[in-house]
């Protein structure tokens, strides 16, 4: 049996939670993908990963191969024995209940803390900015799980947390001074950042000044809006038709500022 989580602090934080609750600590191996990518996903438990509602035969296949599916994002909408999804602030707080949790409580408050925009909790605050500095290192990630298990000190993340604040944040502050107020969004343009930077501390600014916050960014050739909202009553994936997703955070291809001005 595995473990198949998103590679977010949420989905660590929901990883830690299995396998000290589930597994009592047993070295189970930990996957930051989507279970589609995994050849044979037969015994695993998916975590923090949105069910895509567009390919219902892709959907039931890997439902049927895996131990549970457990999430809080908005997708498919059936029910099966195996997916268990609630409407919650992060999945950790969906898996506390699913295995009737006893052990690591506070990981739900900083996963909740980190899914919903930038933390304030001191030990929020570091999975948050260690994860920032390499989104996709695998080594970094399996470091936040060991500390959130207990197995090190928080404080070999130190390094992690330096280089965010020497690198990333200055960044991230400069993009904040440019944020512009079109109808009901406040955006940062952030296509030549001019180095890395933190997207979710941008929105956690933007979503304070407008309904919708929305951040414009490039990946090679291509341009992309990140939406998102702190309103409960708006569910972006339904509003843009999204395959799946979290209802208050959607990612567009090209541009959308205009669009979303005036929803």
């Amino acid at each position: 049996m595995h473990i198949i989580a998103h590679g977010d602090i949420d989905g660590i934080a929901s990883a830690a939670l299995v396998l000290a609750n589930e597994f009592k600590g047993a070295d189970v191996p930990v996957y930051y993908e989507t279970p589609f990518s995994i050849q044979d996903a037969k015994g695993a438990i998916v975590v923090d990963i949105s069910i895509d509602r567009t390919n219902t035969a892709k959907t039931i296949r890997c439902l049927e191969d895996c131990h549970a599916w457990i999430d809080h994002h908005h997708g498919w909408r059936m029910s099966h024995e195996k997916l268990f999804v609630r409407n919650d602030p992060s999945c950790a707080s969906v898996v506390w209940d699913y295995y009737r949790c006893t052990d690591l409580r506070h990981l739900v408050d900083i996963a909740s803390e980190c899914d919903n925009g930038y933390p304030t909790g001191k030990d929020a605050i570091i999975y948050h900015k260690t994860l920032k500095t390499d989104l996709y290192n695998r080594p970094v990630k399996d470091l936040i799980l060991a500390t959130m298990l207990g197995r090190m000190s928080t404080s070999f993340l130190r390094p992690y947390v330096e280089k965010y604040d020497a690198e990333i944040l200055p960044v991230t502050e400069h993009l904040l001074e440019g944020i512009e107020v079109i109808g009901n969004a406040a955006f940062v343009n952030a296509t030549e950042p001019g180095g890395s930077y933190d997207k979710n501390r941008i929105l956690t600014e933007l979503t304070a000044k407008a309904k919708y916050g929305c951040v414009i960014t490039s990946r090679g050739q291509n341009i992309y809006t990140t939406v998102a909202t702190r309103d409960p009553s708006v569910n972006l994936v339904d509003v843009f038709n999204m395959r799946a997703g979290s209802p208050g955070r959607v990612t567009l291809r090209g541009n959308e500022i205009w669009k979303i001005s005036r929803l």
